[in-house]
């Protein structure tokens, strides 16, 4: 087996595929750990803990973590992984089903056509999830980020110190962006990496 893979190294454009392959990796996982500007990732992961110690609406929560590989905990600009693109692609889908005269379209349409469209579905499912990503921001407070303080009510340590306008746009912006470029890169992966990047 050992010697199967030394073979493979061996040969240029493969050797160039594996290496791409495991940049991106690389990347995605970098951007898993970026968290979103103006978030205090500490309320948010002890908020993890206590939701799943406690069963109070974590088993969720954690399930979006595992799909995002990490991310949601750290409220990062991938958080959204490519999710919005999977339920894009299946929108697409249903809807030249169910739709005839959407349906003719979509069969005299070329494919870049309909990737088209559901790219610009995916943008603007991003938009609205990551909107909804904030909507719970003001109700998750922390009592003991530092040491255990349960006994205390305060101090109360918000997720985000201020929820005005900037935040929610910077918010929205960042990862609608990280979601995008998740897309873009999957497509590098396709074109110059192994195997298929999200498709």
């Amino acid at each position: 087996m050992v010697s199967a893979f030394l073979n493979t190294v061996k040969i240029p454009e493969l050797r160039r595929r594996i290496m791409f392959t495991l940049a991106v990796i690389v990347i995605v996982r970098l951007g898993a750990a970026i968290t979103t500007p103006g978030v205090n990732q500490a309320v948010l992961q002890e908020w993890f803990r206590t939701s799943l110690s406690q069963r109070t609406g974590g088993g969720l929560a954690a399930l979006f973590n595992l799909f995002s590989g990490g991310a949601l905990e750290n409220c990062a600009v991938f958080s959204l992984g490519i999710m919005p693109y999977i339920s894009a692609s299946i929108m697409m889908q249903l809807l030249t089903a169910v739709i005839p005269r959407l349906g003719r379209l979509a069969r005299r349409w070329r494919p870049a056509k309909i990737m088209q469209l559901t790219r610009y579905a995916t943008l603007v499912l991003c938009v609205f999830q990551a909107a909804g990503a904030v909507v719970p921001a003001p109700g998750i407070v922390s009592h003991h980020v530092a040491g255990d303080y349960r006994h205390h009510q305060e101090p109360r340590i918000p997720l985000v110190d201020d929820l005005g306008w900037k935040f929610r746009i910077v918010t929205v912006v960042s990862l609608t962006t990280g979601t995008l470029l998740l897309m873009w890169l999957g497509d590098q992966i396709t074109e110059r990496g192994i195997g298929n990047g999200y498709r």
